[in-house]
């Protein structure tokens, strides 16, 4: 029988994932040159993450050394997870929201190791740090715009405009920025480091993709420069934004010389367009690629100079339809003349019992892909039209309801159900001074009250409440 000398250091690799997002995380805030002080009490919140991170990764570790083999390391880190979360809530200033962030890393982290889903969960850690980062930056540009609170942008041709939800738009679009980036770099470390820092999956969304177990997979490439470009127009979309003038960051369009800046949706759809991109190439679809990514480019440069972002007299006047046709039509010819070339071009697409890892990806997964986007894409109209808007109405200068009676009227109920933790059932305000019976069904207004209950740890916050909407 063959005898263990000793114990392979392999696994613990996996333990440098966290230290690597949170270095990355500094570096961010360095380049950037927010004065961020390098001690605890600035660090905790990102040290919890990691150590959350190792806590996670201790089971299949102990196991695969073959430590503790005869213990349910899945319920005793469960254990230690609830009783971390409850000694960083209790006996720490960290408060309830980072013990519950080392809660979901650990619970959700161990849970993903279990599994074989070791990508996912170095996406989980640097999303998890990147939340630490997105509101740093953001409390950061926010306190720039207004340090007095004074919240009144003064016009150069005299008057003022009141700018309470420009600000926290824009701080907004800062913070989502930053957190999709570092969900992007978290999912381009994962491909990276997939057979080397952590175990190669064998199955979930990353178990298309080639491990680097024996040297770097040359089949991966196609994703990581799409993942790449993704997070590059982000980066460059808060470039803009920070190079731009008050009035361009705040959206003050009455200002003379506005012309605002390259927005979150404008990065975020050149992303998805770049992993469409990847998608063709790697199916060597290439003359597709070429032709979309070359007029998304284009569409995209012509946006901005009809958004005043740029100007080039060569492109006004009656003239400019036809230099951008004229522009469009060279980048076809070229594509067409590259796609024909005999060196050059003459690519031959897969045969049909030849898939790619990205057709596999897609056939495999792509019902959970148009579910999620769907929820996705719900939440943000749900922020962005609803949040936003009714934030500090003018008139109320508080939340605001629009609609008729309903909300008013519903919000009448939810609150009755927080003050009171029951229904309102009688209700002395209808038909008064008589009264009359709450017509409403309870299911709506509980889900709301019960939703505002849930986030807010210790009690009933009536601030919450209006979150529980989206």
């Amino acid at each position: 029988m063959e005898q263990k000398t000793g114990t392979s250091q392999a696994p613990f690799l996996s333990w440098l994932i966290g230290p690597i997002a949170m270095l990355l995380a500094i570096a961010a805030i360095k380049i950037v040159g927010i004065n961020f002080d390098l001690n605890m009490n600035t660090l905790a919140p990102m040290a919890v993450v990691v150590i959350a991170g190792i806590v996670a990764t201790l089971p299949r570790v102990l196991r695969e050394n073959e430590i503790l083999t005869n213990m349910n390391l899945s319920l005793a880190s469960l254990f230690v997870a609830i009783l971390g979360a409850e000694i960083i809530n209790s006996f720490t200033s960290l408060g309830a929201v980072n013990a519950g962030i080392f809660f979901l890393v650990v619970f959700f982290g161990q849970m993903l190791e279990s599994k074989g889903r070791f990508e996912i969960f170095t996406m989980l850690t640097f999303a998890a740090i990147g939340y630490h980062l997105s509101l740093i930056m953001a409390e950061a540009t926010f306190n720039s715009f207004s340090p007095d609170h004074v919240y009144t942008y003064l016009k150069e041709g005299g008057g003022g405009v009141l700018v309470h939800n420009l600000e926290r738009g824009a701080g907004a679009y800062v913070f989502f920025s930053y957190f999709t980036i570092s969900i992007i770099v978290g999912t381009l470390a994962a491909s990276l480091v997939r057979g080397i820092l952590t175990p190669a999956g064998e199955e979930g969304w990353f178990s298309f993709l080639g491990s680097n177990q024996g040297g770097y997979h040359k089949g991966n490439l196609p994703l990581q420069i799409a993942l790449a470009v993704w997070a590059l127009a982000h980066i460059a979309s808060l470039w803009h934004f920070n190079a731009g003038t008050l009035a361009d960051q705040l959206g003050v369009t009455t200002e003379d010389g506005y012309h605002g800046y390259v927005g979150y949706w404008a990065s975020f759809l050149t992303g998805l367009v770049a992993m469409i991109v990847a998608g063709m190439v790697s199916e060597r679809w290439n003359t597709r690629a070429m032709l979309l990514a070359s007029m998304w480019a284009l569409f995209q440069v012509s946006s901005w100079n009809e958004a005043g972002l740029w100007t080039n007299a060569q492109l006004e006047g009656s003239w400019g339809a036809l230099t951008w046709f004229g522009i469009t039509f060279f980048i076809c010819f070229a594509i067409y003349k590259i796609s024909t070339h005999e060196k050059y071009g003459g690519w031959a697409n897969l045969e049909d019992h030849e898939y790619s890892g990205a057709r596999q990806f897609w056939n495999e997964h792509w019902a959970s892909l148009m579910i999620g986007m769907a929820f996705f894409f719900g939440l943000i109209i749900r922020i962005q039209w609803y949040i936003i808007p009714s934030m500090n109405s003018s008139g109320t200068e508080t939340w605001d309801m629009t609609g008729g009676s309903d909300p008013w009227y519903m919000k009448r109920v939810v609150d009755y159900i927080l003050a009171n933790n029951a229904h309102l059932v009688f209700d002395a305000d209808r038909f008064y001074p008589v009264g009359g019976i709450n017509p409403r069904p309870p299911l709506f207004t509980w889900s709301l009250a019960i939703g505002a209950m849930i986030l807010t740890p210790g009690g009933v916050c009536w601030d919450y409440l209006q979150f529980t909407v989206l």
